[in-house]
């Protein structure tokens, strides 16, 4: 996994920020498991699928990561954290262009995100 200094300090806000929602276990891999209950009996809870991703991309599990964050912005396109992450992912798998732009429609929907300026 190639993240930067600036890129790992991304991770730890956002995975702190959301993974307390809802976790029942303390561990990366279990949080994924918890999610995975949840997406079984609701496949349309965006948080739950926004959450697993943010797992996967913790864990270095990129493309896991970017499939789930896909799946957020197909029902919400503009959400903007899903965006950013999607780009952290594709800059891990040294996709410099596509996170470029993920960063750029990040700033796009949300001017005040400043993470995405680091990026």
């Amino acid at each position: 996994m190639k993240l930067c200094l600036t890129q790992l300090g991304i991770m730890t806000i956002i995975v702190g920020i959301l993974m307390p929602i809802p976790v029942f276990s303390h561990s990366l891999k279990g949080a994924i498991s918890d999610r995975d209950r949840v997406i079984k009996i609701n496949p349309n809870d965006a948080l739950a699928v926004l959450g697993r991703g943010l797992a996967k991309l913790a864990l270095g599990d990129n493309n896991g990561a970017i499939a789930d964050f896909d799946r957020v912005l197909i029902t919400n396109p503009n959400d903007d954290l899903a965006v950013l992450c999607r780009g952290l992912a594709k800059s891990a798998l040294g996709d410099n262009n596509g996170a470029i732009a993920d960063f750029d429609r990040a700033i796009k929907i949300n001017q005040n995100l400043a993470e995405a300026y680091m990026g």
